[in-house]
């Protein structure tokens, strides 16, 4: 009876105890919270200072380089091919009036050598003609004849038709000769081989396709644009100079407007612009290469240049005021530009006297209008 009884005390006693630390935890925190000031934390926000000012903008839009001159060399004459040059290969790269083949001119030399003697042949009677008209003119004085002598009496047309038959002479000549040299086939410009037609000891005829020869220095390129496109068009369009990036956005080379823009294109329904590549300011632009154009736009007034970060999807903006608080706006025009944005500035009402603001540079989807916060000024973006 005496071990139940003690036994209860023990549990009792250790009941009381542990009320008693219970109560003592719950109302030391209380008082020590009573004792310290209450603190508010608010959200670190980056920002940049921006202001506002005039911005021109680049139309961007893409085409092909192709070369200037892009030409099929045909024969002018028939033969055999009797020769061909080792570099008349296509991807072969040649100058200007190189000899890549040979056609046998064994007939266009006979035929010069022909023509020669038909112009020594034509001096002659040329010279045979003058004297017999001077002989005729001297015995006309001396006949003591009042009357002119007719042209007949005087063989002036006998001389007239050896003049016509010298100038005939001449120009068998000048045939002959270019003949002959059409039988060495040269090449017009310094271009590309991009195709050989024909092979050693081919018979060819007059018209026949021999190569094809693309120009390697002067290159061009067409591009279009959208009605949007051709509104933002700078005024002063024809005769700038542009800039062309290849894909991977490297500058490669200049261009120069120079024509285009009067109609629309009947299966685009697009304006067409034309651009000659500027030869001494291309660094790498090859034919065929697909390539980004960045044509001067117009000129915006107020408009702010900010970071693509600093536009939410749904195209907002969100401002920093002056009081730490968070203010949002919705631009009604945007213009994307070498990794930034362009947007107007935004509206003065309630700060009319405002001309640089702090925009947020990567805003979150849990701002709210008003919000105050921490603002941190970015001191590297510009």
């Amino acid at each position: 009876m005496r071990e139940k009884l003690k036994r209860a005390l023990f549990i009792l006693t250790a009941l009381t105890l542990f009320v008693v630390v219970l109560s003592f935890v719950e109302e030391a925190p209380s008082s020590i919270n009573e004792d310290k000031p209450k603190t508010h934390f608010l959200p670190k926000v980056s920002y940049i200072t921006v202001s506002a000012a005039e911005q021109q903008i680049s139309v961007v839009t893409y085409g092909e380089l192709k070369p200037k001159w892009d030409v099929i060399l045909k024969s002018q004459v028939k033969g055999a091919i009797n020769y061909l040059d080792p570099i008349f290969e296509p991807g072969s790269l040649v100058t200007s009036q190189k000899v890549l083949m040979h056609i046998e001119d064994e007939s266009y030399i006979s035929e010069k050598v022909t023509a020669e003697f038909r112009l020594a042949e034509a001096k002659l009677q040329l010279i045979q003609a003058k004297k017999k008209t001077e002989l005729a003119d001297q015995d006309w004085r001396r006949s003591g004849i009042n009357k002119p002598p007719s042209e007949l009496a005087l063989f002036k047309p006998q001389l007239k038709i050896a003049e016509k038959a010298l100038e005939s002479a001449h120009q068998q000549l000048s045939v002959a000769v270019n003949k002959l040299s059409d039988t060495r086939i040269k090449t017009p410009f310094k271009g590309i081989i991009i195709e050989r037609m024909v092979g050693l000891g081919q018979q060819v005829d007059e018209g026949q396709p021999l190569l094809r020869l693309i120009d390697h220095q002067n290159l061009h390129l067409s591009v279009y644009l959208s009605e949007i496109q051709w509104q933002n068009l700078s005024a002063y369009w024809l005769n700038s100079k542009v800039q062309i990036f290849s894909n991977t956005d490297d500058f490669i080379a200049m261009a120069t407007i120079v024509r285009g823009g009067h109609y629309l294109d009947q299966e685009t329904r697009q304006y067409s612009l034309f651009l000659d590549v500027n030869s001494e300011q291309n660094r790498t632009a090859v034919s065929g290469q697909f390539v980004q154009v960045r044509v001067p736009g117009k000129k915006l007034k107020n408009y702010l240049s900010l970071p693509e970060s600093a536009l939410t999807r749904d195209g907002t903006v969100w401002l920093i005021d002056q009081q730490d608080r968070l203010r949002s706006y919705q631009p009604d025009s945007i213009f994307y530009q070498n990794k930034r944005v362009l947007v107007p500035e935004p509206d003065k009402n309630d700060s009319q006297d405002q001309t640089i603001w702090q925009v947020v540079t990567t805003p979150l989807g849990s701002f709210l209008a008003g919000k105050k916060v921490q603002p941190a000024e970015l001191k590297t973006e510009k």
